[in-house]
């Protein structure tokens, strides 16, 4: 007979505690049955009620356990409410056999879990403050820097919206806000969904796949609820009026997140500012309490009254306590991962957590860890809450065995919230550098902390492309399979090949957001970002701002060119640009795709990978330096590259390039270090470094540079006698002749062509880029560079015209030998604002030509915004990338 019945429970504070279903144990008195995985229960729609099946084993012994609500009462710390239901075959006098674990069959399909936060800007993540920053943050995010870290993280990367609420519908949906029925936004508790019939929304092109989905936390975006007065909707106000006996707020009856593609969800109608403040479970009203009660809740008769200092008084569920909230939710996430994790369908998971939307309500302490008065301020608290929640995913993922193929994105609704006078204070920074904040059209207000993590398939690294959090429908999309119909997420972008490498991937031409409340729009092209001033009826688009984001990601005043004369035709063509995005409708995001490169436009994390500056240094401390250049025998040259803890080897036929190659096939090899000595034998190593004659400047050119000072730099550093990468001229120039020596540092341990091989660039008037950087020995044919995974396309690689065309051929020198540049530049021409001839560039490198009088229809990109702004003159620019590239002999001549 059954002698004892165990089970685990997990004690979760003040909200109460859970029944951990994924271990329970029947022990007889002759064997065990260990049940480790549950499935739902195919008596219940409640995905958290388990059905534990004794599988391979000779009774039919059945365990359900019904997980009720647990809830504490107001005068002890924990309760426990459970139904346990079991029907037990008994065979003799004990069971026998054992339990098999279920095993998942999702095909290689990975879960989805995306991660939305409130109110958090990129100076609230630590991983930003010291990768982007270069600072010492004042608080630590350990769990969200711990996916961070191995992230792909988009240094570009936006909220759809500076507010938060018209930023959800646009991630539901993959539309611009304007296309909604409220082109401003918000969506309170009993106001109409934006959502219409046959809508796709990102739970629903998941779902549609297959996979099982869940919501949790802040909706925001309207819903219906029943008016007790006429048995309608209730459409009338939700703060600050008692409507007890007019709305039935026991049952959410339709449009909440399980009518638009969520098979679970646990729901809080506006988060924690309110009104109501309630929160439900797949449409029923979730009691906080045993004894909870729907009432008018004011400052009188709430548990923390602080609760409603945001929105003030509303509906409400008696028990409500904002400080409990995250640990709530969290959990819920954590049974909504269990109960799903490992099954045969995979899950998705849209997190919505409130944290740090005001009221800042800190717990005292979360699973262990001092919460409330652990930072310089309420709001720095709520951001370690966040974390904690993070936190409870991330191992929860692990447990069940499922991070490895779960992919997780992470993003937050708008920028930072600069409400806390003791946060500035503390010197913390909510916008991580940037102008603005939530509610605002600058870049605080909607550069966000943004990126995704998925093992063996995304990566790790940074990218500069810009992407807005409503391009995951199209992304999901596509990861799952699901097509979007015409006319649907007209604005979300697929980002999946930039993420992964495969497949295709597009560019926006430009990208259209709103703000706030302030009623602004922006409409971005390249560059360019101009403001506009709207109305609530959008009757009126008047020019407040025009920013060069290339020059200026800042957004300094200073800088605002909107009533430059010199600008005036850029403006008016922006605004009649934006109008007529908005008027049409059309799409702002691409229909299809051009190839690119495995992974175009990402960085990898260079952490804390050697440099050589010198050839002396390098030649003592690093034993692949002795094989590192190039080789000749006959009519055979190899150009040998220590790259990785290996040796890359490319082998030409008649000669190296630009002396004597035939431009034919170039053979490639990977060596291990024993190997390498003896392939080498019977071959000639050169220096054709030490042949380049060093070039004096003639008669008439300005000698910028010769080692004995910096007066003509507006800025720069100079290190033994030599100028180093970030130094800009303070005179500007338009047509000339310049030329200059470099030194490009040794990195063997990152991948071929990675940009941190020594990255840096000279810029013609401060437009136009012609790339400096490691990229010796690296064939340019399309064919090889994708096969050995290089990270950029090779008009990004020595010698090329930064995103607009390679070198003719690859006259790249080893790492540590001086190389030459000869660049013949012709600005473009204007009349006023508009360009009427391109600019014009000649280049040699180390004396062998790479560009032939070349046309150049636009600046080169490479900065956050894309191309950067043509001018008829401008500075010489010696970009600095964090690589220590020297240059020397610098002069120019102007023509």
């Amino acid at each position: 007979m059954i002698r004892n019945l165990e089970f685990s429970m997990r004690s979760i504070g003040a909200i109460g505690a859970r029944l951990d279903a994924s271990e329970t144990q029947i022990a007889g008195s002759a064997s065990n049955h260990v049940c480790r995985s549950a499935d739902i229960c195919s008596k219940s729609n409640d995905p958290f009620q388990f059905k534990l099946p004794l599988q391979s084993c000779d009774c039919s012994a059945e365990l359900h356990v019904f997980r009720t609500r647990v809830m504490t009462p107001p005068y002890f710390a924990f309760a426990v409410r459970l139904i346990v239901c079991f029907t037990v075959c008994i065979v003799g006098d004990h069971v026998s056999g054992h339990v098999a674990a279920a095993e998942a069959s999702n095909q290689g399909r990975p879960n989805i879990v995306l991660i939305m936060a409130d109110d958090l800007g990129l100076g609230d993540v630590s991983h930003h403050v010291r990768t982007q920053m270069k600072k010492e943050p004042v608080i630590e995010t350990p769990a969200i820097d711990s996916i961070a870290r191995e992230s792909l993280w988009f240094t570009d990367g936006h909220s759809a919206t500076a507010l938060c609420s018209p930023t959800r519908y646009c991630v539901m949906s993959g539309n611009n806000n304007y296309r909604s029925n409220a082109p401003w936004g918000v969506w309170g508790t009993f106001r109409e969904t934006a959502f219409k019939k046959g809508d796709v929304t990102l739970g629903s092109v998941v779902k549609d796949a297959g996979y099982s989905t869940g919501f949790i936390g802040k909706w925001h975006l309207g819903g219906d609820f029943r008016d007790l007065s006429n048995g309608g909707i209730y459409r009338a106000n939700d703060r600050n009026e008692d409507i007890t006996g007019t709305v039935d707020l026991t049952k959410w009856i339709a449009n909440g997140p399980r009518d638009w593609g969520f098979d679970y969800d646990f729901t809080l109608p506006c988060g924690i500012q309110g009104p109501i403040y309630t929160a439900y479970e797949n449409n029923s009203w979730y009691p906080m309490r045993d004894d909870s009660e729907i009432v008018f809740l004011n400052k009188n008769n709430a548990i923390h009254p602080k609760d409603l200092t945001s929105k003030g008084e509303g509906m409400g569920d008696s028990g409500w306590d904002a400080r409990e909230i995250g640990k709530l939710i969290s959990l819920k996430a954590v049974d909504f991962i269990e109960a799903n994790a490992g099954k045969d369908k995979p899950f998705f998971l849209y997190y919505c957590s409130p944290m740090c939307h005001v009221p800042h309500c800190p717990p005292a302490d979360f699973d262990g860890k001092k919460i409330e008065g652990a930072t310089p301020s309420r709001h720095l608290d709520m951001v370690l809450d966040l974390d904690q929640q993070v936190n409870r995913i991330i191992k929860t993922l692990k447990a069940k065995g499922v991070y490895d193929n779960t992919l997780i994105v992470f993003t937050s609704d708008n920028g930072g919230l600069a409400v806390d006078k003791a946060t500035r204070a503390s010197g913390h920074r909510v916008s991580g550098g940037y102008a603005g904040s939530k509610n605002s059209p600058l870049e605080g207000g909607h550069r966000t902390p943004f990126f995704a993590v998925w093992k063996d398939h995304i990566v790790p690294g940074v990218t500069d492309e810009p992407a807005l959090n409503q391009d995951m429908l199209a992304t999901f999309a596509a990861l799952v399979g699901t097509k979007v119909p015409d006319g649907q997420a007209l604005d979300s972008n697929n980002l999946l090949p930039l993420w992964t490498g495969e497949g295709q991937f597009k560019q926006r031409d430009f990208i259209v957001q709103q703000a706030g409340s302030g009623k602004e729009v922006y409409y971005r092209k390249g560059t360019w970002k101009l403001i506009l001033q709207s109305n609530l009826q959008l009757s009126k688009f008047d020019p407040i701002a025009l920013f060069n984001l290339a020059d200026n990601p800042r957004e300094a005043k200073q800088f605002n060119f909107v009533k430059s004369p010199e600008h005036k035709t850029r403006v008016e063509q922006m605004r009649n640009d934006y109008l007529e995005i908005l008027n049409s409708r059309v799409r702002t995001t691409p229909r299809s795709a051009d190839v690119v490169t495995p992974h175009a436009n990402v960085i990898k994390p260079e952490g804390d990978t050697p440099v050589w500056t010198d050839a002396k240094t390098a030649a003592q401390e690093f034993s692949g330096f002795a094989f590192l250049g190039e080789y000749v025998r006959g009519d055979e040259a190899i150009q040998v590259v220590p790259c990785e803890g290996q040796f890359y080897l490319s082998i030409y036929q008649g000669g190296l390039p630009g002396d004597g190659w035939n431009r034919g096939v170039i053979g490639h090899e990977w060596l291990d270090a024993d190997a390498i000595a003896e392939r080498l034998q019977g071959y000639v190593k050169v220096d054709r470094s030490s042949k380049l004659e060093f070039t004096a400047p003639p008669r008439d050119a300005i000698v910028l540079f010769d080692g004995s000072g910096m007066e003509h730099w507006a800025f720069g550093k100079i290190k033994d006698r030599l100028l180093q990468a970030g130094a800009k001229t303070k005179r500007e120039f338009q047509d000339f002749q310049l030329h200059f020596e470099c030194l490009i540092p040794l990195k063997p341990e990152l991948p071929l062509a990675h940009p941190g091989r020594g990255n840096s660039g000279v810029f013609a008037v401060g437009a136009y880029e012609v790339q400096v950087c490691d990229t010796f020995g690296v064939d340019f044919s399309p064919e090889r560079w994708k096969i050995d995974r290089v990270l950029k396309h090779p008009d990004t690689w020595c010698g090329g015209i930064y995103g607009i065309r390679a070198a003719d051929i690859n006259m790249c020198l080893p790492p540590l030998t001086w190389q030459t540049f000869a660049i013949d530049f012709t600005a473009a021409r204007f009349d006023g604002d508009k360009k009427v001839t391109d600019a014009k560039m000649t280049v040699h490198q180390n004396g062998v030509l790479i560009h032939d009088d070349v046309t150049l229809p636009e600046g080169t990109g490479g900065g956050p915004s894309g191309p950067r702004a043509e001018v008829p003159r401008g500075p010489i620019y010696f970009q600095s990338h964090g690589n220590p590239v020297q240059y020397r002999n610098v002069w120019v001549v102007e023509k």
